[in-house]
């Protein structure tokens, strides 16, 4: 009896789950303020989100575009989440990373990978993820009891933590299995890397599918001014636009002449005459080939 009892709770929530961002807080906030932990409360919300999924499905009621969307945003929900509440422990304990350059505080950003990265989850994915932060540098405490560690250090430790908070097998399941193989140098590489990091890594021995893989990158977490330092630097519009393209295909004519200074094949454009993502490949594509060749 209590069993059919709980099952007729379960088929209620689900029929009463609103597939949004919004409504995932609310859930959580509850089963949190109703004694769950977080780790719990994600995963008893997880399989709430994927029954809704299914039964959606089955009934005509969703078409594929609303499953690996909302089965995207809501990894991105998981992430998002965990890493606040982790950072928060590690903060209490650590003090705040701090950028060696720039004075700023860091943070951890977590860029999603694969389908994650292209919102194409179905309900049975894994994530695949990325680590890396913008500056080396160390933690600033503010208490007695802190002990400083170095940013690389404090977000390997995070990176763990939020590994396991996601993926780790409980009663209640799981929230998502994560997959970081597509970081630098895989899973024989550390864990976390700064911008700097990744640049020199694929400048030098990124290999041909790692460079595809990066083309879905996408950032889920950190500052803003970070993601878009990263967007807008080597460290990740190089590698989509002038590793992909230029490593791959240089410029034929000038391959096998390294001592070349000159190059007949120079797309004949200005920036203000850029037109097209092509025309930006084929100046980038040029530039990186002869900047290294020659």
């Amino acid at each position: 009896m209590e069993a059919d009892t709980s099952r007729n709770e379960q088929l209620q929530q689900v029929s009463e789950l609103s597939l949004s961002t919004a409504h995932f807080a609310q859930f959580l906030q509850k089963e949190i303020y109703e004694g769950a932990s977080l780790n719990k409360a994600m995963r008893r919300l997880r399989k709430l989100v994927v029954c809704t999924l299914i039964k959606r499905d089955l009934c005509s009621q969703a078409d594929l575009n609303e499953v690996i969307t909302t089965i995207s945003l809501f990894a991105d929900f998981v992430v998002q989440q965990h890493l606040q509440a982790l950072n928060a422990e590690m903060q209490a304990m650590h003090g705040t990373p701090i950028g060696e350059e720039s004075g700023k505080q860091q943070a951890m950003i977590v860029l999603g990978m694969g389908k994650l990265g292209g919102y194409e989850l179905n309900v049975s994915s894994d994530i695949d993820l990325i680590f890396c932060y913008a500056e080396d540098g160390e933690t600033q405490t503010t208490d007695s009891s802190q002990r400083s560690l170095s940013n690389h250090e404090y977000f390997s430790r995070l990176g763990k933590k939020l590994i396991a908070a996601i993926s780790e097998v409980t009663e209640d399941g799981y929230s998502f299995r994560v997959d970081m193989a597509l970081r630098p140098n895989g899973a024989s590489g550390p864990l976390v890397a700064s911008f700097n990091m990744i640049e020199e890594y694929f400048l030098i021995q990124g290999r041909e599918w790692e460079r595809y893989a990066w083309v879905k990158a996408r950032a889920m977490t950190g500052n803003d001014y970070d993601i878009a330092a990263l967007e807008k630097s080597s460290a990740l519009s190089s590698i989509v636009v002038i590793l992909i393209m230029a490593r791959l295909i240089p410029c034929a004519p000038c391959m096998p002449r390294y001592g070349q200074k000159s190059c007949a094949r120079k797309p004949n454009i200005q920036s203000a005459a850029i037109t097209s993502s092509l025309d930006v490949v084929a100046y980038e594509r040029w530039n990186f080939w002869h900047r290294f060749s020659n």
